[in-house]
């Protein structure tokens, strides 16, 4: 199970970093202050875009569900 994950900004084509999951609800929120929408990818790692508002608000582990 991973305890880290990557975040891309899609926009900049840029890789963020690497965050450990449990500091990800409080990184989401920031996130979204700035005008990000939020997407897992396949690989469970985590994409930002301010283009598409497709994440309906879901946090890390609600995404992983769907």
């Amino acid at each position: 199970m991973k305890t880290t994950v990557h975040v891309f900004d899609v926009n900049k084509q840029k890789r963020l970093g690497e965050f450990p999951i449990s500091s990800l609800k409080k990184e989401y929120d920031k996130w979204r202050l700035q005008g990000y929408c939020i997407s897992v990818d396949s690989d469970g790692d985590v994409c930002l875009d301010n283009e598409d508002d497709y994440d309906d608000d879901k946090y890390y582990e609600a995404q992983l569900k769907n």
